[in-house]
């Protein structure tokens, strides 16, 4: 009732002869546009990696105040405020 082969003889037949051919060493011009591209990408983070210096970053305590001062608010009566407008 059931065959020892999972698959026809005319599947394996053709399956035999799949791995023998001719090679092919020619690349389309897209191919090796795709490659520069890549090959330049790597090339350009490997020399900034290699020359990039980094600033060390320091922790300064005090305010930031800008150049005409603080902005002062006047409300309509002492500590209420009647609406925030975003």
């Amino acid at each position: 009732m059931f065959s020892t082969n999972l698959y026809r003889a005319e599947a394996m037949a053709a399956q035999t002869g799949r791995l023998e051919g001719d090679i092919l060493l020619a690349r389309s011009w897209s191919s090796w546009l795709v490659f520069g591209i890549v090959f330049t990408r790597i090339a350009i983070t490997v020399l900034f990696i290699s020359f990039a210096s980094y600033i060390k970053r320091t922790n300064a305590n005090g305010m930031l105040v800008p150049n005409g001062g603080a902005i002062i608010i006047a409300t309509p009566a002492l500590w209420l405020i009647s609406a925030v407008h975003d």
